[in-house]
């Protein structure tokens, strides 16, 4: 029998492996960070007719001679490269630009993926949407990520209430008139908060006392507030510059009805300094409370993703709060990790163990909401491949039968 029907056997076999794996590749033109494959050839054992011999004796050497026995396919490897980065304006949505994997677990192994299309399941978790195994983080205590957090799965409770915070910081800015006459008036109002979330409307009421100084005033509604210097605060501009020049008292006691005194501090801005307060001629009164720190109680209703994967939760109040970090994981050889379906991957004994970072630092990448990766298929090179191997099965099957007819001429000759 001819070797080179078993040459072209081989050839048949592995180009079918190929279209395998092409045909895999088409097939997952559309899935979410699909990674394309390539099948790699390498030749068969040799058959030696001849050995090497070396020059002496005034002649040459001779190169073996060997017949090779077909081929096989060498390897299946992974084309990492980035795919294409998609919005989608869906906020469980995320996208990895750089090397990093999404950890995830089923609460027995761990798994790997590129995939970033999770939902929010009713407990508040943030899984994958296909199968619901849960992404790992580190979660947030009062809102701080602990240096020393092990891993968690991310929980984003929409719903869940914040409790009201006290106000404890007010902040004053604009312009009092330097042109007002003594015993002239301007006021600014403002909602501020006690420790329960009970909203009280403080008002801040500017005076002119003589030039370049200026009385203000508090009072506030369901309850009392009194500052440092009796009921009043005194702000003293440069007569030169307008500037703030220095401040008399900045803190007030508020007392809630039926509750105890929290202090609050007013930031008129830093004497010496265009900020904050001023006291310029033409520019009018215009001083307000431009912001306070309080909040009254809230839901959790939306939240923001970071490119390092801070996870922060945005309250029906206004105010937000870090929830967690969501993690990424990297490894010495990302080509050896196996396939487990469903967009996920896990170690193998090639792969190297999982190395877990923040993102938005190293080879690790950074996340994007609200997007997602494309596959990096390309549909054009698959084509040129399947031409390609599809002559190459075209040839080996070529071959064979052109040795079938050699076997038949020589069964002929005893005719």
């Amino acid at each position: 029998m001819l070797r080179s029907m078993y040459s072209g056997l081989s050839g048949l076999q592995a180009s079918k492996i190929v279209m395998d794996v092409i045909g895999n590749n088409i097939s997952n033109v559309n899935t979410i960070a699909f990674k394309r494959a390539r099948a790699t050839f390498k030749d068969i054992l040799y058959q030696t007719l001849g050995s090497a011999t070396t020059p002496g004796g005034g002649s040459g050497g001779t190169n073996p001679q060997q017949v090779g026995l077909g081929t096989t396919v060498g390897s299946i490897d992974q084309v990492l490269a980035q795919g294409t980065i998609q919005p989608t304006n869906r906020n469980t949505d995320f996208s990895i630009e750089g090397e990093g994997y999404f950890v995830l677990t089923d609460g027995q192994q761990s798994y790997y993926t590129r995939a970033g299309n999770f939902d929010i399941d009713a407990d508040g978790n943030l899984v994958m949407a296909s199968n619901g195994f849960r992404v790992m983080g580190r979660a947030a205590v009062n809102g701080v990520i602990p240096s020393t957090a092990t891993l968690a799965p991310i929980q984003v409770p929409l719903g869940q209430q914040i409790q009201g915070n006290g106000t404890g910081n007010v902040s004053v800015m604009g312009n009092v008139d330097r042109d007002a006459a003594n015993g002239d008036t301007h006021s600014t109002s403002v909602d501020i908060y006690d420790s329960a979330g009970g909203a009280h409307t403080m008002t801040l009421t500017f005076t002119k006392s003589t030039d370049n100084y200026w009385k203000v005033s508090s009072g506030v509604t369901d309850g009392t507030i009194t500052g440092s210097t009796g009921q009043s605060l005194g702000l003293y501009f440069d007569a030169d510059t307008g500037e703030l020049s220095s401040i008399s008292g900045s803190t007030l006691a508020f007392t809630p009805s039926g509750m105890s005194a929290q202090s609050i501090e007013i930031g008129f801005g830093t004497p010496g300094t265009m900020e904050g307060i001023s006291q310029f001629a033409n520019e009018g009164d215009t001083a307000t409370i431009s912001q306070q720190d309080g909040y009254t109680v809230g839901s959790l209703r939306t939240f923001e993703v970071a490119l390092d994967g801070t996870v922060t939760g945005v309250y029906s109040n206004g105010s937000s709060m870090i929830l967690a970090g969501i993690v990424l994981a990297e490894f010495a050889n990302p080509g050896g990790l196996t396939h487990e379906g469903n967009n996920l991957y896990s170690t193998s004994a090639n792969s190297g163990v999982a190395r877990i970072g923040t993102p938005n630092g190293g080879s690790l990448g950074s996340l994007n909401q609200g997007t997602l990766e494309r596959s990096n298929v390309d549909i054009a090179e698959e084509f040129i491949d399947m031409i390609v191997t599809q002559r190459g099965f075209q040839a080996n099957s070529k071959v064979i039968s052109t040795s079938d007819e050699m076997l038949l001429e020589l069964i002929n000759l005893k005719r």
